[in-house]
Formats: C-alpha cells, structure tokens, sequence
C-alpha cells in the first residue's frame, strides 16, 4: 500500500507539470523511477519469501495462476519492457513533445483498474524457467537491467516515445520513455495484490 501510495503521488506531482512547453525529464524523474523499481523488485522477494514449493504452486481454481505462474509473467514482462525501453530510446522524436498523448496517470491505471487483461503466448506461465529459484532470479535480473539504465541514462525520456496498437487500457498509442517504465511498475503492483489475494484464499497451504 505504501509503495501504491508513492506511486500515485510521483503521478500526480509529474502531471501538475505534463502541460509545460518542451518537458524535459528531471533528476526528480529519475530518482522517482529508481525508487519505485527497487521498491517493487523488494515487495516481490518479500510476497514470496519462504514459501514452500506446495504454496508457490496453489492455484484457487484450476484455471488461475499460482504464485510461481504470477512470478514467470512478471520475469517475461520484465523482459518485455525493457527490451521495449531500450528500442524506444533509440531514436528521439523532439518535435512531437507538445502533441496530445495520455497522461502518466493513465498508464498507472493498470496496477488499480478491475478491468481483466488476458495474457497470451509468451507471457503465459509454462515453467520456462524451471523451479522458482530461477524464475525470480529472471525477474530480478531485467529489473537490475531496468534499474541500471534508468539511473544512467542521460537522454531526456520525453522526447522518446513507443507506439502501440490502441487496446484496453493502451488505448493511448503514444507513450514516452518514462511512462514505459510506469508501466512496468504498475503491472508489478497489480500483480502484488494478485499474489496477496492467493496467500489469503481460504485453501491456499499452511505449508
């Protein structure tokens, strides 16, 4: 909840702010970016912190995901992402700074939104890392590789933007370097609750 909290005000300060002319991407920016990855690579250790094989694989209901599905799809997400990030900074596009494109809050609507996003292809849980073990140390080695580019980067993150097909809670095709980012924070956080939800099913494993 505090971390959702940070989040949410980071937003908001960033929005009092989108309208002016020419944006630049401040150290406040960054130092918000790098706080609320961290944040989330530890929220996510911390919701899976000694449970056994028995409860990282509990399903509610045979067509939910476990706690280590939940974990493989935040691993390829974060791949996705920066992979994402890394091509989207490429290539800066200045002159479309001032255009209209969503605001950071939009993007952020994914870690509260009850609208349900159906996964597909690689972003199902397969067991394509193998035991648990491997599948956090995915997650967490994109994360680091999140964290390192973000802290060093020197490009103004405003001026690079992703495009995407217009769908669900994208309906906004455009989005900056930065608001990439929230979005991979935000999809950790929603699926923090997730994990929360199945450690307080009624039948999920003392053990």
């Amino acid at each position: 909840m505090k971390i959702l909290l940070q989040f949410l005000l980071a937003v908001t300060i960033t929005q009092l702010t989108w309208a002016q002319p020419a944006k630049k991407w401040t150290d406040e920016d960054r130092n918000t970016l790098t706080r609320l990855l961290s944040d989330t690579k530890v929220k996510l250790a911390e919701a899976t912190k000694g449970l056994s094989e028995r409860q990282l694989a509990f399903k509610p209901t045979d067509t939910s995901w476990s706690i280590k599905g939940v974990t493989e799809h935040l691993a390829s997400y974060a791949e996705y992402y920066y992979w994402e990030l890394v091509t989207t900074t490429r290539s800066a596009l200045p002159q479309y700074l001032d255009s209209t494109r969503c605001a950071d809050q939009h993007f952020m609507t994914l870690a509260d939104t009850t609208e349900k996003h159906v996964a597909t292809g690689l972003f199902l849980p397969r067991d394509k890392y193998g035991d648990f073990a491997n599948t956090l140390k995915q997650y967490n080695l994109f994360k680091d590789a999140f964290l390192i580019f973000v802290k060093e980067n020197q490009r103004n993150f405003r001026e690079y933007f992703s495009v995407r097909p217009a769908r669900g809670v994208f309906d906004c095709r455009w989005r900056d370097a930065h608001q990439v980012v929230l979005v991979e924070i935000a999809h950790v956080l929603r699926h923090l609750k997730q994990i929360d939800r199945i450690k307080n099913h009624p039948q999920f494993p003392k053990n």
